[in-house]
């Protein structure tokens, strides 16, 4: 099914752009009216290599996290699936990530389940994620399953920035380490040798 990128004026006169499938533009312009929304451009959204790259290499940790505790929030106040897809879809600021979602929202449509849509995402979303989705499906508590997924997220992400950070000062050193070694061999090393070979000494 075709996505469809959109910019339409909302009934207080706001703009609202996003991302929605439909089977051609005149479905996709049915949809928004639908929706109490007025189309101002209705583009198509072909398959680019950044939503390529995203089921190939996965999301970043920043946007899964970010994604999660959105769907967490929506679902576990009542919203459909369904729809709390299409909400966190036209809230992303990635047209990359938007299509992403969009497609796992018309899954979802067909009549899938969200982990079997998530299945389809390629490397977006990790095995454990999608395990985790499954379990919380199962057990009728996907807001609270979401919820405990987004902070275990969250507490990885921000364990992962403190390792980096404390890499960073022994890089430099490597590095600075390294950058005065090369000079003395390059420029200080000869000149001993030098002074060497004059006196008829051999080097130590």
């Amino acid at each position: 099914m075709p996505t469809f990128e959109y910019v339409a004026l909302g009934p207080d006169g706001r703009k609202a752009n996003g991302v929605l499938s439909a089977d051609s533009a005149r479905a996709a312009r049915r949809e928004l009216r639908f929706r109490q929304l007025t189309p101002l451009t209705l583009t198509e959204a072909n398959e680019e290599k950044s939503t390529r790259k995203l089921r190939e290499s996965g999301l970043s940790s920043s946007d899964r996290v970010l994604i999660t505790r959105q769907l967490a929030m929506m679902i576990g106040s009542g919203a459909p699936v369904e729809e709390a897809l299409a909400s966190v879809s036209t809230q992303s600021e990635k047209p990359a990530v938007r299509r992403l979602l969009a497609s796992i929202r018309d899954k979802v449509a067909e009549g899938h389940k969200f982990s079997e849509a998530l299945n389809e995402s390629g490397k977006a979303f990790s095995p454990l994620y999608r395990s985790v989705v499954s379990a919380g499906e199962v057990s009728g508590n996907l807001g609270q399953v979401l919820e405990r997924l987004a902070i275990y997220l969250e507490k990885s992400l921000k364990t992962k920035r403190k390792v980096q950070t404390a890499l960073i000062y022994p890089a430099v050193l490597a590095f600075v380490a390294l950058a005065v070694i090369t000079l003395l061999m390059i420029f200080v090393v000869p000149r001993i040798v030098t002074q060497f070979e004059s006196f008829e000494q051999d080097l130590p």
